[in-house]
């Protein structure tokens, strides 16, 4: 049977665990909503700086959100920082009108390719 010592201890276990998954999934949400804020910032370099950080650690998880950068970028060194993550067919893609779905799985492609590739 089960006593008092052995409630106590899977208590703590729970609590401790749940801890732990709760400052995991709050350390994610923050890193995605510093990264969303670093792409959208006026400063060339801070866009820059967030597509390396990208490109290194999750780019695929950003995907919707670098084809919206993708869009929206005038200045040719960010633009050609992000056709080296998400891959050049995006912008064929665009000007041929493909929907959404269809850059998604282009440039899904291209940052797996891109992560197989030997270094």
């Amino acid at each position: 049977m089960f006593g008092l010592r052995d409630l106590v201890a899977s208590t703590a276990i729970v609590l401790v665990a749940g801890v732990w998954v709760t400052s995991v999934l709050v350390r994610r949400r923050r890193f995605a909503i510093s990264m969303r804020a670093a792409l959208a910032d006026p400063d060339m370099a801070t866009r820059i700086a967030a597509i390396q950080i990208l490109d290194r650690l999750d780019a695929e998880r950003f995907v919707a959100t670098l084809l919206w950068r993708s869009r929206v970028e005038m200045d040719p060194t960010v633009r050609e920082a992000l056709t080296r993550v998400i891959g050049a067919e995006d912008h064929a893609l665009l000007s041929v009108g493909a929907d959404f779905r269809e850059r998604q799985r282009a440039a899904r492609r291209h940052i797996r390719a891109q992560q197989h590739r030997p270094t």
